[in-house]
């Protein structure tokens, strides 16, 4: 997933630039962890990392706001799971 795509996707949810860069270092942690077992995809990762910041700093994001929104971008809607994975990364 590139840095561009993830800029996009965090300001259209409302993310500041730091929240965004908080989000990717979320991100590449977890991808990068040789124990990763990619029951997420890349985006869906992307994604779950978006909205596991978006509801720290209350943005005011929803399941409902990323199945819509990635619906309209990518033409296949992605529902944030972040719950299957994070309690492995402290988050």
């Amino acid at each position: 997933m590139n840095e561009r795509t993830a800029y996009h996707l965090g300001l259209l949810i409302e993310l500041t630039p730091k929240q965004i860069h908080e989000a990717l270092d979320i991100y590449h942690e977890v991808s990068r962890d040789k124990n990763w077992d990619t029951i997420r995809n890349n985006r869906a990762l992307l994604i779950d990392c978006m909205y596991i910041i978006g509801k720290k700093y209350k943005v005011g994001v929803t399941q409902d706001t990323f199945i819509t929104l990635t619906k309209e971008l990518y033409g296949v809607s992605t529902q944030p799971k972040a719950h299957l994975w994070r309690h492995r990364y402290g988050l």
